[in-house]
């Protein structure tokens, strides 16, 4: 056997593997051999098939499996030891491949083209810029947030009239035709919340006060038999209850009462340790500045990315990479969208999985296990128990062997694992370029967000540069 490698276009080369008779003859008559030992044949007893017949049945066969299972073990072994560093795996070339007769030729060519990853020469250092947005909350905003707080922490106070946003108990009692109550009519104890009901029915209670008496359709007044029914406590919608009118005494009125902005508010918010406006308002605007803190930081790694890619100007076997992604990815992707988005999604995407992959490896870029595990935990806490923050060394054995059980779904060890890289990645340019901090608005800040690309080639789904490899040859 003869292996050899021809270039062909930009990093792209042609592997000749050249057969003889000898490469693969002992291995086709050794897997008949195996064969005859198993083969069932009608007219012989099992084990006793003459050599001759099975290799008139399977001989073929065989020759096919063995010469692809020999191409597959070949070429792997040279890409291994010739230290080639592939974008994609080797393809058939079937101009060439295709030309071959199996029934008649006992050596043969087989032709697999391969595209090569280029070298990488790029400097990280203080030569590189790039802006570092610091997203500050306006007034308006901050406004918001505090309108949110004080609703969030309202009081209820019982008043003597009804107002908007008032919530109500009273008594109902179904009435006739004629305005009257009459035996076995629908009574009950309703209660109300007047931002969830319809205006119409708002109009008619607000201004009452305790005792008062309304008569009232809520069908009508609703608009809407189902909602009638539940505030009736009728459980069939089309009970003929629910179209009656009905006399309602209010019972009680209780009106929710914005928490104002003193000391009680600034405790319940955050804590003992606030207790004046300056405080408050000075852990307010860090939180509002931290919410907003993650997109920035996507923000700045994008463009890093951006300017990293143009400083490498890194070349790529293109048509080889547009046939790869074509010929294997036919069920999802098709040759219009390779050529209409190859440039911004698949190029630049291949190009920065290469960038990222030297970047990871030369400054010893890692994610632990222990990592992965204390980020899940961390996320269960902020999502389900922020109580627990500040007390994980107190945790049981229940949450601790929940995180163990997430630690065995792939999928999401995958994604913790990337979010984590992610920001080591960040912190790692942070620390290595030089940035500008920009102060910008949360408005401003949208704004450049809507002006940037809607392809982020950080989220490259990283398939183009792998090492695993499928060889067989179509006869």
């Amino acid at each position: 056997m003869e292996i050899t490698r021809e270039s062909i276009g930009v990093l792209t080369e042609t592997i000749k593997i050249n057969f003889s008779e000898a490469d693969y003859t002992e291995r086709v008559q050794k897997t008949l051999k195996d064969f005859q030992r198993k083969a069932n044949v009608p007219g012989f007893r099992p084990g006793k098939v003459p050599f001759g017949q099975v290799k008139r049945m399977y001989g073929k066969s065989v020759l096919l499996d063995e010469v692809n299972k020999l191409i597959s073990e070949s070429l792997e072994k040279y890409i291994t030891e010739s230290k080639l560093n592939l974008l994609g795996h080797p393809l058939p070339n079937h101009e060439k491949n295709d030309t071959i007769d199996f029934d008649t030729q006992t050596s043969f060519e087989l032709c697999f083209d391969i595209g090569l990853a280029p070298e990488v020469e790029l400097t990280i250092d203080k030569s590189i810029n790039v802006v570092n947005y610091s997203v500050q909350a306006d007034n308006d905003t901050i406004q918001k947030y505090i309108g949110e707080l004080q609703e969030r922490f309202a009081s209820s106070v019982d008043t003597n009239e009804i107002g908007v946003g008032s919530t109500i108990s009273f008594d109902f009692t179904e009435l006739d035709e004629n305005g009257n109550s009459f035996d076995n009519a629908h009574t009950g104890l309703g209660r109300l919340d007047l931002n969830q009901i319809s205006e119409d029915l708002q109009n008619q209670l607000i201004g009452l006060k305790i005792d008062d008496i309304k008569v009232l359709n809520f069908a009508k007044l609703l608009h809407d038999d189902k909602k009638a029914a539940a505030i009736l406590q009728l459980e069939d919608a089309d009970a003929a209850a629910v179209q009656s009118n009905y006399q309602v005494q209010i019972k009680s009125i209780t009106t929710r009462v914005k928490a104002e902005m003193n000391e009680e508010l600034f405790k319940k918010v955050y804590g003992e340790d606030v207790t004046t406006e300056e405080e408050f308002m000075t852990r307010l605007l860090a939180e509002a500045h931290q919410q907003f803190q993650p997109t920035a930081d996507k923000v700045f790694l994008e463009d890093t990315i951006d300017v990293l890619l143009e400083k490498a100007a890194l070349p790529l076997p293109d048509a080889f990479l547009k046939r790869w992604l074509i010929e294997t990815q036919k069920e999802t992707v098709s040759a219009e969208d390779v050529e209409k988005n190859y440039d911004l999604k698949y190029a630049n995407g291949t190009r920065w999985e290469i960038l990222e992959g030297k970047i990871i490896l030369e400054n010893n870029l890692t994610v632990t296990r222990e990592d992965i595990k204390k980020k899940l935990l961390n996320d269960l806490i902020t999502q389900y128990f922020p109580y627990l923050r500040g007390k994980e060394d107190e945790l049981d054995e229940r949450m601790n062997s929940f995180v163990e059980n997430m630690m065995k779904n792939e999928k999401e060890v995958k994604r913790l694992y990337d979010q984590i890289m992610e920001q080591k990645l960040i912190d790692f340019f942070k620390e290595t370029i030089s940035t500008e901090t920009k102060s910008v608005t949360i408005n401003e800040f949208i704004e450049i967000m809507n002006t940037k690309k809607k392809y982020n080639v950080h989220d490259h789904d990283h398939s183009h540069h792998d090492h695993e490899h499928d060889h067989d040859h179509e006869h």
